[in-house]
């Protein structure tokens, strides 16, 4: 937006432009939330399909607009198909098996901690953590004031960091 004229469109956006910058964090959030790789890349798919469609109805912060569609088709993934586990066929292969058992630990551990949070505070950690967003682009995307993305991070960081605490400590007994 112009400084001097401050009703002045803003320059047009770039659907590949958008994809480059929020593919990645949003493909992040669903395979948090799925737990499965190919799903989490099709659900990524549909939203960058709706941002191509829509790209125009993008009023104001584009990743407020995209946080927004991705939200949505994860809501409408799970109304159509009802909440259910990831097979362990479609699990990923690592190469190292210690590393591998550790790793689906955490990813069957993670998404029932985070769910404890309420939306809200999921909401601005898949912010901050899977889109890399700072403090004032959360503040900017979901209209909270930046103290207000601040207190309700650290609060839910310290929920989760008590909730993960117990769980490292067992897990590393585990392993000794």
């Amino acid at each position: 937006m112009d400084e001097a004229n401050p009703s002045a469109t803003p320059p047009p956006l770039n659907a590949g432009e958008l994809f480059e910058r929020y593919a990645s964090g949003v493909g992040s959030f669903f395979l948090a939330r799925v737990g499965d790789p190919e799903l989490a890349e099709e659900l990524t798919s549909r939203v960058f399909v709706q941002v191509v469609q829509r790209l125009e109805q993008c009023r104001g912060n584009a990743c407020g607009w995209i946080w927004a569609i991705a939200n949505s088709i994860l809501s409408r993934h799970y109304r159509d198909k009802g909440r259910r586990k990831p097979d362990a066929a479609e699990e990923p292969v690592y190469v190292d098996p210690l590393q591998s058992a550790e790793n689906r630990e955490w990813q069957a551990l993670l998404p029932g901690i985070l769910a404890e949070l309420s939306p809200r505070e999921q909401e601005l950690v898949f912010l901050k953590f899977f889109q890399d967003l700072s403090n004032q682009q959360i503040a900017e995307a979901t209209d909270l004031t930046v103290s207000n993305v601040g207190v309700i991070l650290f609060r839910a960081l310290k929920r989760l960091r008590s909730r993960l605490e117990p769980t490292a400590s067992t897990l590393a007994k585990e392993q000794e």
